[in-house]
C-alpha cells in the first residue's frame, strides 16, 4: 500500500503556462486558494469580465478538494432530519436548494465545456449500520420527502438487492447525487480558465497582506499582487491564512483508501451494479464509492486533527467491517486531507475585513458548498445578488 492520493497518482496532466509568480502585477480580484472554491470565484467573475489573479501555495487542488473522495451530495453535514429539528424546516430547505441549484450550475459548466472529470449522477444510498439506526432512517426518509426530495426507501431485504455489505439494515436512496474526479475537475477548469485569461500561480504561498491606497498587496516570495480586493478561499486551511470565523473551529482531517479493481467475482458477491455513492449512520461516519475503473474508495472521517494516518485506517479494519468479503481486495493508496469544520450547518461567504472577502468551513461538502461559495461571493462584490443572511461570516 502506498501512502500517496490516488487521484494524483492516476491523473497526468501538463500544464502550459507559467506556475510560479515572479514579478509584480495588478488586478481586480486576487484569489488565495486553487481549489474548487477559488476556480469557481475566478470563473464566476471571468463570466462578468472582472479580471483575477490565483494564488497558490502548493498545486491545484492539493488541499480539501484534491483529498476528497469527490462525492456530490446534496444537503449538508447534517442529516436533513436534524437540520429541520434544530434550524426548523426552512434551513433544511434552504440548504438542499442551495446546493441544488450548485450541482446544477457546476453539471452545466462541465457539459457545456466538455470537461473530462468522470461526472456521474448515480445517486446515493444514507445506510443505518446499525438495527437500532433503522429509526434515524425513517426519520431522514420523512424529512426528505416533506421537502420534495426524490428519494425512496429501503428495508433491509431491498438494501441487499442492491448493495451486499455488512451492518446494513436499512437506507434512504437519494436520486440526485453524484460524484466527480475532483483533481480533474480542478484542473480541466483551471485549463478553461487561463485559456480565458485568468493567471493561476502555484508554488506561490501569500507570505504578507498589505494594504495600500484602497488595494491590497499581496506579497509572495518572488512577487507581488495588487488588486482591489483578496478573496480568501481556503476552507480547511483557512485559519493558517490568519482570519477567523467565530463559528469555525479547528480543521478535522479526512481519510480515504483506494483499492485495487474489484475482480469479476468479488462484484457479483457485492452487487452495487448502480454505483451509488454511500456512507453510514456512524457518529464518526464511512462513506464509499466504486470508480469507473471498479476500484473502490473508502473514506471515514474522525475527531483526530494530527494528519498522520491513524493505525485503524493503516489496519483497514473499517473497511473490512463493512466488506468481509473483500479480504482478498489490496488497499493500494492511503491519504488524508483536513476539512474546516464549522459550528453551523451552513458555510461562511462573505465581507472578513476592509479589502478581504472569503468562504469556508464547509464541513466536508466542500466540492457542491465550495462552488457555490465561488458564485455567491463573486456576486456579492460586483452587488448582483445579496448574500444569503444564513452563510455570512460572523
Amino acid at each position: 500500500m502506498e501512502y500517496s492520493n490516488y487521484w494524483k497518482r492516476t491523473t497526468s496532466w501538463q500544464r502550459q503556462r507559467d506556475s510560479l509568480c515572479t514579478f509584480s502585477l495588478e488586478t481586480d480580484v486576487v484569489i488565495i486558494g486553487a481549489g474548487i472554491a477559488g476556480l469557481s470565484a475566478a470563473w464566476w467573475l471571468n463570466q462578468q469580465g472582472t479580471s483575477s489573479v490565483i494564488l497558490e501555495k502548493e498545486e491545484i487542488a492539493s488541499g480539501a478538494t484534491g483529498n476528497s473522495a469527490g462525492m456530490l451530495s446534496l444537503g449538508g453535514h447534517l442529516d436533513y432530519s436534524v437540520l429541520a429539528e434544530d434550524f426548523g424546516i426552512s434551513a433544511a430547505k434552504e440548504i438542499y436548494d442551495l446546493t441544488k441549484e450548485s450541482f446544477f450550475l457546476l453539471k452545466q459548466v462541465i457539459q457545456k465545456y466538455k470537461l473530462d472529470c468522470r461526472l456521474e449522477q448515480p445517486g446515493s444510498l444514507y445506510i443505518a449500520s446499525k438495527a437500532s439506526h433503522r429509526k434515524i432512517i425513517e426519520r431522514e426518509y420523512k424529512t426528505q420527502k416533506e421537502l420534495g426530495i426524490p428519494c425512496e426507501f429501503l428495508d433491509q431485504n431491498d438494501l441487499r438487492k442492491i448493495i451486499n455489505i455488512n451492518s446494513a439494515f436499512a437506507a434512504v436512496r437519494c436520486l440526485e447525487d453524484g460524484a466527480v474526479n475532483p483533481l480533474k475537475l480542478c484542473q480541466q477548469l483551471a485549463d478553461l480558465l487561463e485559456q480565458k485569461g485568468v493567471r493561476i500561480f502555484e508554488k506561490s504561498q501569500v507570505q504578507h497582506i498589505g494594504r495600500e491606497d484602497n488595494k491590497v498587496l499581496l506579497h509572495t516570495r518572488h512577487g507581488v499582487v495588487i488588486a482591489r480586493v483578496c478573496f480568501i478561499m481556503a476552507d480547511g486551511y483557512f485559519p493558517l491564512c490568519g482570519f477567523k470565523d467565530r463559528k469555525l473551529k479547528k480543521s478535522k482531517i479526512i481519510y480515504s483508501l483506494a483499492t485495487a479493481p474489484l475482480s469479476r467475482g468479488m462484484k457479483s458477491v457485492i452487487g452495487w451494479q448502480g454505483k451509488e455513492i454511500a456512507w453510514n449512520s456512524e457518529e464518526l461516519y464511512d462513506y464509499f464509492r466504486v470508480l469507473p475503473d471498479d476500484r473502490i474508495i473508502f473514506g471515514t472521517s474522525t475527531e483526530q486533527q494530527n494528519p498522520i494516518i491513524p493505525e485503524e485506517v493503516l489496519s483497514r479494519n473499517r473497511f473490512y467491517l463493512i466488506f468481509p468479503q473483500l479480504q482478498k481486495l489490496d488497499i493500494q493508496y492511503c491519504w488524508g486531507g483536513m476539512v474546516g469544520v464549522r459550528d453551523s450547518p451552513f458555510p461562511f461567504v462573505g465581507r472578513l475585513d476592509k479589502g478581504i472577502w472569503g468562504s469556508g468551513g464547509y464541513n466536508g461538502e466542500g466540492i457542491l458548498m465550495g462552488f457555490l461559495a465561488g458564485k455567491l461571493l463573486s456576486e456579492a462584490f460586483l452587488k448582483k445578488k445579496r448574500i444569503p443572511p444564513s452563510l455570512k461570516p460572523h
